[in-house]
């Protein structure tokens, strides 16, 4: 559990036949953080790490799964499960989006 520090370069531009709308933003977001690992038996791990806030102008969510197979001394391969979603919606703004993907995974510890 903790805290994540957001810097995001937020920039919105249309254009159309010559026509061009533009809105330009840099900030700091702060956000909560929290992850966790439960073993699902010996050599199988499920992972899983948040990072996220919301407010009235906006929101920003990251969350990630992870399912870790130990395959070595310290490493682990697995596959995992992403999606990131986000906005801003005030007077001047509107604007949303939602990616999910898939990832592939190899890790060490030591």
């Amino acid at each position: 559990m903790g805290l994540t520090g957001l810097v995001r370069d937020a920039k919105v531009q249309l254009e159309q036949d010559g026509l061009r709308a533009r809105d330009t933003n840099v900030g700091f977001v702060p956000l909560l953080h929290l992850d966790g690992r439960h073993r699902l038996g010996h050599s199988w791990e499920l992972s899983w790490d948040f990072d996220g806030l919301a407010a009235p102008q906006g929101r920003a969510l990251d969350l990630g799964l992870k399912v870790l197979r130990d395959v070595g001394d310290g490493w682990q391969a697995g596959y995992g499960y992403r999606t990131l979603e986000g906005g801003v919606d005030n007077d001047r703004v509107f604007n949303f989006s939602w990616i999910h993907y898939g990832f592939l995974a190899l890790t060490y510890r030591y």
